[in-house]
């Protein structure tokens, strides 16, 4: 300023010049901080222009040219990358695209999907094998062997009768050591006067000579002892025994100790029997509920 101001009073007293020094004094002075700023913005833009002209050639970036965490998960196409691709031993969150995670319930687990394959033979399926067994009961410590009931009417026993059925029977084979266990229980009564009875259950041979003889061979005695009125009332019976080997009438029986008093009052025994392998229990006879005589040798 102080320059233009001293040229200012110079043109009115200095006569105009010619040539370069008139056109040197006519030119305004630039300032140096502009002038920097318009020689570093050439320079950005023919770099700029240099650098885009620049063509990568292939496979010139490599590993060493990539900054660590460079390439994101946004960078990475779908299914760019196959399982053929990853490290050996990775394991892949969530199983993502696996050939068999459909199958796998936890990715992490999928090392041992090779023993599934023998599933099938469980450990304890050879046990299976003894299960054949189970069909029968012959082979188990006091098993089941075989089953029979009775029922139908008892009709009139007579006095001083004896043991005797009363009503039908049902018919079991044994062989030796083998039990029979039995339950029945039959109404009786009389028409008349009373009459004492005995109840129990007995078996006789299904052949040859049919001697009728009590089940429980084990207890002295194994009956019970009432008294059968005018009132029929059931009489029940229970008993095991051990018979033998042989065929076999099982079903219960009634001695008629009266002299003179009939038992005709009576209606339909039920009962069952069935042979298992364990041994009789002494004294397994039963004595009929509510008798109004306790039971002889139960």
């Amino acid at each position: 300023m102080r320059q233009l101001m001293m040229r200012r009073r110079g043109s009115q007293t200095a006569t105009p010049g010619t040539g370069d020094d008139a056109h040197r004094r006519r030119r305004l002075p630039t300032s140096g901080a502009a002038l920097t700023v318009s020689i570093v913005a050439l320079v950005v833009a023919m770099g700029g222009s240099a650098y885009a002209g620049i063509t990568l050639g292939k496979n010139s970036v490599g590993t060493k040219q990539l900054q660590k965490g460079a390439v994101t998960n946004g960078k990475i196409a779908k299914g760019a990358v196959g399982l053929g691709k990853l490290k050996t031993g990775l394991v892949v969150p969530n199983a993502l695209h696996a050939d068999t995670a459909d199958s796998a319930t936890n990715a992490t687990n999928a090392t041992n999907a090779t023993n599934a394959t023998n599933a099938t033979n469980a450990t304890t399926a050879t046990s299976a094998t003894s299960a054949t067994s189970a069909t029968t009961a012959t082979t188990a410590a006091n098993g089941f062997v075989s089953f029979g009931t009775f029922n139908g009417p008892v009709g009139t026993i007579p006095v001083s009768s004896g043991f005797v059925f009363a009503g039908p029977t049902t018919t079991l084979t044994t062989t030796a050591g083998q039990t029979i266990m039995a339950s029945s229980e039959a109404p009786l009564g009389t028409l008349a006067t009373t009459a004492t009875v005995e109840v129990s259950i007995c078996k006789s041979p299904a052949t040859g000579t049919p001697a009728l003889t009590l089940l429980d061979t084990l207890t002295p005695d194994g009956y019970s002892i009432s008294v059968a009125t005018t009132t029929r009332i059931p009489f029940a019976a229970a008993a095991a025994g051990a018979p033998g080997a042989g065929t076999w009438k099982i079903g219960e029986c009634v001695n008629n100790t009266s002299t003179t008093q009939a038992v005709n009052n009576t209606d339909y025994v039920s009962g069952y029997a069935y042979v298992t392998t364990g041994s009789p229990v002494p004294g397994s006879s039963a004595v009929k509920p509510g008798s109004a005589t306790p039971g002889h040798g139960s």
